[in-house]
């Protein structure tokens, strides 16, 4: 019999406590974190269509919920113009 790979679990039952639980904006949020895994705060407010400041305050709240947490990457070492937040899920 073959092994499943937990995290499809891990991930479904996110998205669900997520949908049951937590605000529209939350919800997104994950969906798109779960989708992509990894990504720049400002590449996340034009694909979810949100304020930057909204944006924001919901991933501070996730933060705080411990569902989410970020790291920051040196963009000035691979070429960039700044220090950015890189946003993942964690579960």
């Amino acid at each position: 019999m073959a092994t499943i790979d937990q995290t499809i679990h891990a991930e479904s039952l996110l998205s669900t406590i997520a949908r049951a639980f937590y605000s529209d904006d939350c919800v997104m949020l994950i969906d798109v974190l779960l989708r992509d895994k990894y990504l720049r705060d400002d590449d996340m407010a034009p694909r979810l269509n949100l304020p930057a400041k909204q944006l924001r305050r919901t991933l501070q709240f996730l933060e705080e919920e411990m569902l989410v947490k970020h790291e920051l990457v040196d963009d000035l070492a691979m070429g960039g113009s700044q220090n950015t937040k890189m946003y993942l899920w964690i579960c």
